[in-house]
């Protein structure tokens, strides 16, 4: 476990501009699996809206702000006037 750490690969990360590069491929993943789990979850709320209509309703918005949440959150810090801490995901 110590090399993997130690490795060169991560001492490589040395300017600013590097670590939001790497940082963009981090939050690629995560958007990937927020997208994934957040469309899981609409489609469950759909199927089961004959079962428990609130607890469907509570599961589909919960999937749309999980499927979104970067949307979101890159658009509040646009507004709130932070939009250079927002990181592109990016894959390179």
């Amino acid at each position: 476990m110590k090399s993997f750490i130690c490795s060169p690969q991560f001492a490589a990360i040395t300017t600013l501009d590097e670590y939001r590069r790497a940082m963009g491929s981090v939050l690629g993943i995560i958007m990937i699996l927020a997208f994934i789990i957040g469309v899981v979850l609409i489609m469950g709320g759909a199927l089961k809206r004959d079962d428990n209509p609130a607890g469907a309703k509570n599961a589909m918005i919960a999937g749309s702000i999980i499927a979104g949440s970067t949307a979101i959150m890159g658009v509040m810090f646009a507004v709130f006037g932070n939009s250079g801490a927002v990181v592109d995901s990016a894959f390179n």
